[in-house]
């Protein structure tokens, strides 16, 4: 049995097989894990004619369902012969945002696949607000699948913050990095360990009272962020020749990163909240979500 369970892919209700369907049946495969598939909407062609009265509205619930159950289970039989356990569902409904809350809050999987939107001409991911929607209201880890890469990725970056002025605490850094590190593992792919220090902005921060510190402050910033991101690939035994200890603003400089070495996912961590802050993500989290040009697994350690 590999690290995760209970896998929840939230399928296209288009009912077309896209880059999360393949990479969620991959990792069910490869680790050994349930696979539960979900199609969440409704037609509103069919809802506009049942309101206006043109189309009896519970035919055309039940006409979709059935539509959409038919072929998730044409899938699953197609699943079945390759040894995975596959469930399924479809749901009608007019709040698909909320309803993928609900539902993936209810089911607790310990790991969430969805499609997100590429863009080629931005070589990018494009949240829409039900992804964001969905990243700030399901504590679960969300793996976020955007442009057609191989089946299980080859390549996984995990970024933390191991600055000696703003860094995390260790906990939160040492659960990214062991989440990350299970997931690499059970896809059989290399993992690199980056972090990034935007010198820029601490010397901005620190206008006016640059005088009174030594002239080597930036040299040993460095230096003790990269002792600190080498402890951690020690602790975690992650070869020397994966950790980069990168400067510049963070979400650029990791998605260069991202770039150099075809990194096919980026595991970033984000703090849980709850209540009315919960919807706060973290500026320096959602800018890298934003501008990565691969797919993100989003974690939440301390969540569960």
């Amino acid at each position: 049995m590999g690290p995760y369970r209970n896998i929840l892919l939230f399928a296209d209700p288009s009912m077309l097989r896209t880059p999360a369907y393949d990479r969620a049946v991959a990792l069910a495969q490869a680790t050994d894990s349930k696979l539960h598939i979900v199609t969440i909407g409704c037609n509103h062609l069919l809802e506009y004619a049942s309101r206006s009265s043109l189309h009896d509205s519970t035919k055309a619930k039940e006409g979709w369902l059935q539509i959409q159950q038919q072929w998730l289970i044409a899938q699953s039989e197609t699943l079945k012969p390759r040894g995975i356990e596959v469930s399924s569902n479809a749901v009608w409904t007019l709040s698909p945002r909320e309803e993928m809350v609900e539902y993936a809050n209810e089911f607790k999987p310990d790991l969430i696949v969805k499609d997100v939107r590429h863009e080629a001409f931005i070589r990018r991911p494009w949240l829409t607000p039900s992804d964001w929607h969905l990243l700030t209201h399901v504590e679960a880890p969300t793996l976020l699948v955007g442009k057609p890469t191989h089946v299980l990725p080859r390549r996984v970056v995990v970024a933390i913050d191991a600055s000696p002025v703003t860094g995390d605490d260790e906990d939160f850094n040492d659960q990214i990095v062991q989440q990350a590190l299970a997931f690499s593992i059970q896809c059989k792919a290399d993992l690199y360990l980056v972090s990034s220090v935007d010198y820029q902005f601490l010397r901005a921060d620190a206008q006016g009272m640059m005088d009174s510190w030594a002239p080597d402050l930036y040299e040993n910033l460095h230096q003790d962020h990269a002792t600190a991101l080498r402890s951690y690939a020690q602790a975690h035994h992650i070869p020397e020749d994966r950790v980069r200890a990168l400067s510049g603003w963070t979400p650029h400089a990791l998605a260069n990163f991202v770039d150099s070495v075809s990194a096919d996912v980026i595991v970033v961590g984000t703090h849980a909240r709850r209540g009315v802050h919960r919807a706060l993500m973290g500026s320096v989290a959602e800018s890298i979500i934003d501008a990565a040009p691969c797919d993100v697994l989003v974690t939440k350690p301390g969540s569960a």
